[in-house]
């Protein structure tokens, strides 16, 4: 009798404990479950916050009411401010963080309420999110390459980035040089008995520089500026192939493997060429309005025995851009002006150097020359005018973006 009572106390033991048991994963379960409701939630709150956000600040890009596009966004996705179950509350500029009083940044915050399934048996009321999202919007830009300086050697290293030798006068009008390289001693050089004058703008290195054999430079070089990365520029893209016309002399723009002039009076009709194979001109005559040329290979040699007067475009995606050869290419460009030869536009040569030989004419460059290095030779005068109208402007398109 007594072992049969023992065992009945242990079973009603073990009907509490499994009672217990129950419980305790009922509520594990029920945590589970409003956990992940109340998770969802938030991301959807989330995400009618961001597009919200995204709304506003294109609302602030394209001049519309950013604060009317936002709240808008936000009822489509399901958060109507209707202050019962939802709470939608938009700054412009934001209240709080690192962009507050910004006009350019629009805040977002939402709050919302969540039913529970089981939390209510020992919580009375509803769960609540809060959620914040940030956009920015960047108007669109446009500025000078390089901020417009005439001559720029981009190599970041070694000697010699941009050097002047030789017999020449070499000037530089309406803007600066840049040179990039951050040698300590010889990014910048002048030897050779030459003079580099520079008016309407400074003389900058990120490195040091070397003046030598009686050369002169004006002003002197300010060392210490800040180093720059090479603009990155979309190449164009030419949808038919050139025509060279030996009858006419003439040339019409569209694909060609090489340019090569020898002799002639040649007339390049307006609009870009796209070369795959390097451009020669080396006597005769050689002109060109509303031209620009996109040497993807091959060497750019012009000789001083040839008249040369190439005009970049006036308008369109490349206005003001004459020659840009790809940065991948790594040839060097050569210019040999003759005194009757002009040049109007940016010359942009990030892969390779640039050899300007001098034209000798009053005319010269109106243009800004851009190469990996830029090496001033020869006995001829250079003269380059810088005029910001007349060059290639980098425009960067408006574009809005989450920040938080």
């Amino acid at each position: 009798m007594h072992k049969q009572t023992h065992r009945r106390s242990e079973s009603g033991q073990a009907l509490v404990l499994l009672a217990l048991s129950f419980i305790v994963l009922l509520a594990f379960a029920g945590l589970a479950i409003d956990g992940g409701i109340l998770y969802t939630e938030r991301r959807r709150a989330q995400n009618a916050a961001d597009a919200a956000a995204m709304a506003g600040a294109l609302g602030i890009l394209n001049e519309w009411d950013p604060v009317v596009a936002a709240y808008a966004r936000a009822a489509d996705n399901g958060y109507d401010n209707d202050q019962a179950d939802n709470w939608v509350e938009v700054y412009r500029p934001p209240i709080e963080g690192p962009n507050a009083g910004d006009w350019n940044y629009i805040m977002v915050r939402i709050r919302g309420t969540v039913t529970p399934v089981f939390a209510h048996f020992v919580y009375d009321g509803a769960l609540e999110n809060t959620v914040t999202a940030m956009a920015r919007a960047k108007p669109p830009t446009s500025a000078p390459l390089l901020d417009g300086q005439a001559l720029v050697g981009l190599a970041p290293h070694g000697c010699s980035v941009v050097w002047s030798h030789g017999s020449n006068m070499s000037s530089i009008e309406g803007s600066g040089i840049f040179v990039n390289s951050d040698d300590p001693d010889c990014a910048l050089v002048a030897n050779g008995g030459n003079q580099l004058m520079v008016t309407g703008g400074e003389i900058r290195v990120v490195g040091g520089w070397e003046i030598g054999n009686n050369s002169t430079i004006s002003p002197t070089p300010l060392s210490g500026a800040l180093p720059v990365r090479a603009p990155q520029i979309e190449p164009p893209t030419c949808s038919q192939d050139a025509v060279v016309d030996n009858a006419t002399f003439t040339v019409s723009p569209g694909n060609v493997s090489s340019l090569d002039f020898m002799n002639g009076d040649w007339t390049l009709e307006p609009g870009i060429y796209c070369v795959t194979n390097g451009f020669r001109i080396n006597g005769g005559s050689v002109t060109g309005t509303d031209v620009m040329f996109y040497v993807e290979s091959g060497a750019v040699s012009w000789s001083g025995s040839a008249t040369i007067r190439l005009d970049a475009p006036d308008s369109g995606e490349f206005a003001g851009m004459l020659v840009y050869q790809d940065e991948a290419n790594t040839d060097r460009m050569t210019v040999n002006g003759g005194s009757g030869s002009s040049f109007t536009g940016t010359i942009f040569v990030p892969g390779a150097e640039i050899q300007v030989n001098g034209t000798g004419g009053a005319d010269g460059f109106h243009s800004q020359l851009i190469g990996n290095k830029v090496d001033l030779s020869g006995t001829a005068d250079l003269r380059v005018i810088y005029d910001p109208a007349q060059n290639y402007v980098l425009r960067e398109p408006g574009k809005v973006d989450l920040t938080q």
